[in-house]
């Protein structure tokens, strides 16, 4: 659970979760960091929930694959709902062609396009 926090300015991403499964990210500000304002990478299960995320340098959301010696772990199964996406450069919600499965979007407000 990553609950009721201030991430800013990292120079990396706001939060990166790897290779974890049921993860909770809710009611966060997640502001102008160096990478992704979130990045989800071989997750399985993860909600995206509440959260502000703006001013991100590679995006505000990014799930993808997560490259391994001899394999690729894709994510699936992510849920965003009731985000606030804005100002960040690249894409608001980048989601890879291996990370497809499952996924659910709804309610969210993202004013930086979708892939």
């Amino acid at each position: 659970l990553i609950q009721n926090n201030v991430l800013r300015r990292s120079l990396g991403n706001g939060v990166r979760l790897e290779a974890s499964a049921g993860v909770l990210v809710f009611d966060n500000l997640i502001v102008e960091n160096g990478a992704a304002g979130i990045a989800a990478l071989g997750q399985n299960t993860v909600e995206i929930i509440n959260n502000t995320i703006y001013g991100n340098e590679e995006g505000g959301v990014v799930i993808r694959r997560l490259q391994v010696p001899g394999d690729n772990i894709p994510s699936a199964f992510a849920f965003l709902q009731n985000n606030i996406i804005d100002g960040n450069t690249g894409l608001g919600i980048f989601v890879d062609q291996f990370s497809d499965t499952g996924n659910e979007m709804r309610y969210n407000i993202n004013r930086n396009g979708y892939q």
